[in-house]
């Protein structure tokens, strides 16, 4: 019973979390944004911290175009890109995704799962097109999204 009442707050944790953060961790991330925005925090400082990040905006998921977003929801995508083109190298003309788990950049389940799909349809077109493609990672990429 013991063991069963100390398992119980984590799955209770886990279950609120689902893999796709908690209204607390959600409230903080916007506010860290928003301290963003206002010059309070250095973006960089906020894309290298372990603090949690997603972006709710449904338009917003269904795009890799970062500049039509504005405001709180641009600063968060660009933290969450952040976050995944840094993890992201090209080995033998291969996008290879080196995070595992979501829980490793702090970002939401929905939109690790969204990236790393679109890495694996990207190598498979390389591999079952008859035309040479050559894919492209600009050095240091990640710190480009920072900037748009």
């Amino acid at each position: 019973m013991k063991y069963f009442l100390t398992l119980l707050p984590l799955s209770l944790l886990l279950s609120c979390n689902n893999g796709n953060g908690n209204e607390t961790q959600k409230q903080r991330a916007d506010s860290l944004a928003r301290e963003v925005l206002e010059q309070r925090l250095d973006i960089r400082d906020l894309a290298n911290s372990d603090h949690f990040m997603y972006y709710e905006n449904t338009e917003a998921q269904n795009t890799t175009d970062i500049k039509k977003l504005a405001g709180v929801e641009k600063i968060k995508a660009k933290v969450v890109a952040y976050r995944i083109y840094k993890n992201l190298s090209l080995e033998n003309n291969r996008y290879v995704f080196k995070a595992k788990s979501p829980l490793e950049l702090q970002i939401p389940n929905k939109i690790f799962v969204s990236f790393e799909r679109a890495f694996i349809t990207s190598n498979n077109n390389v591999i079952s097109s008859k035309d040479s493609i050559k894919l492209q990672l600009p050095t240091n990429f990640q710190d480009s999204v920072l900037t748009w």
